[in-house]
């Protein structure tokens, strides 16, 4: 069962921010932003997590204050365009209702749930019929519906809850609740009459009050589990003193996580149990197997999954899989956990299914523990999308799924994302980024990744990595030019047009926004493509004939397009490249790693434009670097490359990095 954490505030899509202040700026929503600062959560959220700086200016704020957005996203490092005017803030009559409430009260539990107190009749039936299981009532006489069950009401400043009934009602029976809330004259009279003896009113009021009490302790115990231990268990003990049975489960996981204490957790364990706690039959369970007294910990286990406990059920599930080797019930268990929402259940089933063949099945599984970000289940559907299991295969949506998982912290789904980059699979093959991943895996204790980067982290697998889009800009003008980024000449330049009306090589990568400026009749699909492949552009042309003046070549960071007079496009990644041939002066085309051949469109024309040895030597360099290109360069062709000295790499000549 997961540790108790600190509150999270909802932002954009639902998303739960939890740890940082860069979860808040990712996921900006003005207007929840709004609503937590009225109520005081985001100053509280700031200073739990020691955002000191921005707390002391936050506080100095007024939500009336004319510059208040643009303070506000200036103090949390937000673009203001994205706090738009139109996005829901906390409404009036709620603000209305949080000044009356803290009137009465500054307890943050109340003032966190202010959407669920009433200030008057009206509110509390909107509440009702929203069928809300917590309702604060807030220093008014409330007239009680009674024909709505599992409530509890919560009073705030004294409030009245009128009882319109003849007789005692046995508000357990519908599992009622009121707490810190007197009843009106009449029913109290009723009770009266009904309980007969003062001492047993009194028996129930001590004991409410106890329940509160260690709630309240509870509560406040959390707020020190990251910054004082001591503090932190010494408010629990105190509210388990109280009989509230979740203290009594934390201190045992405390005993047995950090104190490593293996029979006072039990002790507290056990506790918890007389008071309903039905995980602590888990922690138990984990405790008697590891202790290999399996019968002990079936039984465990066996009692939280009868409590309805879904980890319970899971942990059954695996007990019997893997301790009994019954895979029929261990199933079924695995199904009872995921029907009650328990996401590893979920995704155990779907890796069940698919080892069945049931594909549908196990989609189906997958895509609902996916939902709830389980990187297991990512992997599992793109591992069905690679494969075309129950799918149409698509190495794309794999790559996808993968990146997903791997952006989730999963060691695994890091070594698929960097297996899909290794091979070119769903996305453009790019070395340095396999590279990257693998590494990050390997630093997250992937053993898999430790073992590729033993035999594949050579200097020049990590030359590769340091090889930068800008850097593939620089090389490409040197060589286009025949002149290095500082104005050098290191060979005669062959093409037959100026810098100014055709050759647009300025040693620096393009975005996309001045590639559509330069190449305003470049057709569709190469915007689709380099969208699709987020490459940049680093040098361009189009044939300065007006008539034709849609006929373009344009090399990206991962490849060259060419879009011929009749506005197809051709185009050829670096990576597959093994041989470039220039052939009478007037033709060239590349041999590919597949044995086929890519030949480049209109070659007389752009061989006049920018010259063929030129683009042949680009070409051989990026096959070299980003490919298996087998070409071996001649003493001559050394000889020009070893003047091929970039910026970008710190001076270092091309030849270091082939």
């Amino acid at each position: 069962m997961a540790r108790i954490v600190k509150f999270a505030l909802e932002m954009k899509n639902g998303f739960q921010a939890r740890n940082n202040i860069n979860e808040l700026r990712n996921h900006f929503d003005y207007g929840k932003i709004v609503g937590y600062f009225t109520d005081g959560r985001l100053v509280r959220w700031l200073a739990n997590r020691g955002y000191e700086k921005e707390v002391t200016e936050l506080e100095s704020l007024n939500v009336n204050d004319d510059d208040f957005k643009k303070r506000i996203c200036e103090i949390l490092q937000v673009d203001e365009s994205l706090a738009y005017d139109e996005d829901n803030v906390m409404d009036e009559e709620l603000l209305n209702r949080l000044e009356k409430v803290r009137q009465y009260t500054a307890d943050k539990t109340i003032l966190d749930n202010i959407d669920k107190v009433a200030t008057n009749q009206k509110e509390l039936l909107e509440l009702a019929e929203k069928n809300e299981s917590e309702i604060y009532l807030c220093a008014e006489s409330f007239v009680i519906p009674l024909v709505v069950e599992n409530v509890t009401y919560i009073g705030i400043g004294n409030p009245t809850a009128v009882i319109k009934s003849s007789h005692y009602i046995d508000f357990a029976e519908s599992n009622i609740v009121f707490k810190n809330v007197n009843f009106n004259d009449e029913y109290n009279k009723i009770c009266d009459e009904f309980l007969a003896k003062e001492e047993i009113q009194a028996q129930l009021a001590e004991d409410s009050d106890r329940e509160a009490d260690g709630e309240m302790l509870w509560l406040e115990a959390n707020e020190y589990e990251d910054t004082d231990k001591e503090k932190y268990i010494q408010l629990l003990k105190e509210a388990a003193a109280l009989g509230h049975s979740r203290s009594m489960f934390d201190v045992g996981y405390y005993y047995e996580k950090d104190e490593e204490n293996i029979e006072l957790a039990k002790h507290w364990y056990e506790n918890a149990i007389q008071g309903g706690e039905s995980a602590a039959y888990t922690r138990l369970g984990h405790i008697y197997k590891e202790e290999k007294n399996y019968q002990k910990a079936e039984k465990c286990y066996k009692k939280a999954a009868d409590m309805g406990n879904e980890y319970g059920m899971y942990y059954l599930g695996l007990f019997y899989e893997n301790i009994r080797c019954d895979e029929k019930t261990a199933i079924t268990w695995y199904r009872k956990a995921a029907e009650l929402e328990c996401v590893p259940a979920m995704s155990i089933l779907a890796y069940y299914y698919r080892s069945r063949k049931e594909y549908n099945e196990a989609l189906l599984w997958a895509e609902k523990a996916a939902e709830k970000d389980y990187a297991d289940a990512k992997i599992l559907i793109g591992t069905m999308y690679y494969n075309g299991e129950g799918v149409e295969s698509s190495y794309r949506k794999a790559f996808e799924w993968y990146e997903n998982a791997a952006k989730d912290g999963s060691d695994w789904g890091m070594v698929y994302l960097a297996g899909c980059y290794e091979r070119g699979d769903g996305v453009a093959q790019n070395w340095s980024k396999a590279y990257e991943w693998y590494s990050k895996a390997a630093e997250a204790g992937n053993e898999n990744a430790q073992e590729w980067l033993e035999e594949n982290g050579s200097t020049e697998a990590k030359k590769i990595k340091q090889f930068s889009e800008n850097a593939i800009a620089e090389l490409c003008s040197v060589i286009i030019h025949g002149r290095l980024e500082n104005g050098t000449k290191i060979w005669q330049e062959e093409g037959s047009r100026s810098d100014g009306d055709f050759r647009l090589f300025n040693y620096k990568c393009w975005d996309v926004n001045y590639t559509r400026k330069k190449c305003y009749s470049l057709k569709e699909p190469f915007w689709s493509k380099i969208n699709e492949y987020n490459e940049l552009s680093i040098g361009m042309g189009y044939y300065p004939n007006i008539i034709d003046s849609c006929q373009y070549i344009v090399f990206t960071t991962k490849r060259v397009y060419v879009q011929d007079e009749d506005g197809n496009l051709h185009y050829c990644p670096y990576s597959i490249i093994k041989d470039v041939i220039l052939e009478n002066e007037n033709k060239l085309y590349c041999k590919l790693e597949d044995e086929s051949t890519w030949w480049l469109p209109d070659s007389k024309k752009w061989i006049n434009e920018i010259g063929g040895h030129s683009m042949r030597m680009f070409l051989l360099i990026m096959g070299k670097i980003f490919g298996e290109c087998e070409y071996n360069f001649s003493m001559n062709e050394i000889t020009m490359l070893s003047k091929v000295k970039l910026e970008s790499l710190g001076g270092k000549s091309i030849l270091e990095y082939m």
